[in-house]
């Protein structure tokens, strides 16, 4: 950690910097991986909805929510085909990219690969490298779930992306009931760090 993170950090600590930093995340992934689920997650208990009306995106969703004095101004992007291409249309307006990729869908990982190459290579994202990508690896205490292992070599994150932006990879369920088990809040943690870190 460099020094201005370390006395910025230390400032926060004290309460000495109350701004409220404001970003603009994508929410992207194929059809199913859940990421209207994972973003209703997110939301505070009075904000939440129940799980029935949740349902598939069509299009986009605008949403929000507030994290560790962040507050993320969403657009949940549908994964169906005829929707992926408009994804592209919102990377230059955003901070930072949450990938969303159910684990239990194995056969689908090449399809995850090539909308990933896809988004790493367009102009837009290529363009911003400061851009965090936080992948969640959804579904994880299904009996048939993939490990973060497996998804990062098939995704072929280190190889890929490595040290050219930030990233991480982490993986959650809404089923998990202990939340030492659950990967996203330190994952979400990494992201609000990122986040104010490199918006102004």
């Amino acid at each position: 950690m460099n020094i201005r993170r370390k006395i910025a950090r230390i400032l926060d600590i004290f309460g000495r910097t109350h701004r409220r930093r404001h970003a603009r995340v994508l929410f992207i992934g194929l059809n199913n991986a859940g990421k209207s689920t994972l973003l209703n997650r997110l939301k505070t208990e009075r904000e939440k909805l129940s799980k029935s009306d949740i349902g598939p995106t069509i299009g986009f969703a605008v949403d929000k929510f507030a994290y560790n004095n962040v507050k993320f101004a969403v657009h949940d992007m549908s994964g169906r085909d005829a929707y992926r291409s408009m994804w592209e249309t919102m990377y230059n307006q955003c901070d930072a990219l949450v990938f969303v990729i159910d684990s239990t869908d194995q056969m689908r990982l090449a399809v995850v690969k090539d909308e990933l190459d896809m988004v790493l290579g367009h102009v837009d994202v290529v363009d911003k490298p400061h851009i965090p990508i936080l992948f969640i690896a959804s579904k994880a205490a299904s009996s048939d779930s993939c490990s973060v292992t497996t998804i990062a070599a098939a995704l072929r994150l280190q190889e890929d992306i490595g040290q050219t932006r930030p990233w991480r990879l982490a993986s959650t369920d809404i089923c998990i009931s202990h939340v030492e088990e659950d990967g996203l809040p330190e994952a979400m943690d990494w992201l609000s760090e990122q986040i104010k870190y490199t918006v102004h």
